[in-house]
């Protein structure tokens, strides 16, 4: 995991034929965040913050949904193929880079 995580818990998500995917929660400096990821697809489903300490709101619907559909091989560079919560670049960042990092470590258990 990135060095601006602080913790992490994966979850695996049984269906009546084995695994349907995993849910994982990290905690980045001052956030709380889950996020959904499809076992098949190896796509990131649904992202959520549970909990965010900054100024800048970043749960917003129209930042989380920029990376659902995502996988590992793809690029999370905010101002690039993600666009930022305006003024909350370097958070936006760390979001996506854990997300990656996430998927990263999810793919490599499978």
């Amino acid at each position: 995991m990135p060095k601006e995580t602080t913790e992490s818990d994966f979850y695996v998500v049984l269906g009546k034929t084995g695994s349907l995917g995993v849910l994982a929660n990290f905690d980045p400096p001052g956030m709380d965040v889950g996020v959904a990821i499809d076992r098949e697809r190896k796509k990131i489903v649904r992202v959520q913050i549970y909990k965010h300490t900054g100024k800048h709101n970043l749960d917003l619907p129209i930042f989380l949904n920029q990376f659902v559909g995502k996988k590992a091989n793809d690029a999370f560079k905010v101002g690039k193929d993600i666009k930022p919560v305006k003024g909350a670049e370097k958070e936006s960042q760390t979001l996506a880079t854990n997300l990656k990092a996430t998927l990263l470590i999810v793919q490599k258990c499978w």
